[in-house]
């Protein structure tokens, strides 16, 4: 792999990130409704702890390979879910109704496509933000971890550091 596309791609699959974004947007989804059946004083706190909660896995995500790209797509999920929730439309699944959206007008027209549009837009744009960030931070903690050893006592599978091996002070 060339340096170019190991940065942009990375050792860790996209579709790793794909998957993690589409929970993200579940999750985001189930805890802003959630807290507004709880009866949450603001949205704005579940989009803080969302947005917190993505910021850390985009980095824990690049610093174990995971390229620019996939960062950016594993933020996507929770912000389009925030956004969502916090600036567009009502939208409801009504048995054998189908998807209801309540945009505020009652024509479906180019206001309505705009409202369930533009949400998902600015979060291509957070996304971006955060994922680039995240991707940034996590590389870097990466770098500063590499060359680091770790003496956890378990040894390296060669026999070395077995309480066989090791020596006592009974002599």
């Amino acid at each position: 792999m060339t340096g170019a596309t190991e940065v942009l791609l990375g050792e860790t699959g996209v579709e790793r990130a794909a998957v993690w974004s589409v929970v993200g947007f579940g999750l985001t989804l189930a805890a802003f409704r959630g807290a507004a059946r709880l009866g949450a004083p603001g949205a704005w706190w579940v989009a803080a702890g969302c947005t917190a909660v993505a910021a850390l896995g985009v980095i824990a995500f690049a610093r174990v390979g995971g390229g620019a790209i996939p960062a950016v797509l594993l933020a996507y999920g929770p912000f389009a879910a925030a956004l969502f929730e916090t600036v567009g439309p009502a939208v409801t699944l009504a048995p054998g109704g189908g998807i209801l959206v309540d945009a505020g007008t009652t024509e479906a027209d180019v206001a309505v496509v705009f409202s369930i549009v533009e949400p998902f837009a600015v979060a291509v744009a957070a996304a971006v933000a955060v994922g680039g960030a995240g991707f940034v931070v996590g590389r870097g903690l990466g770098a500063l971890g590499a060359g680091v050893e770790v003496d956890d006592g378990i040894g390296d599978g060669t026999g070395e550091g077995t309480p066989d091996d090791t020596e006592s002070d009974e002599d």
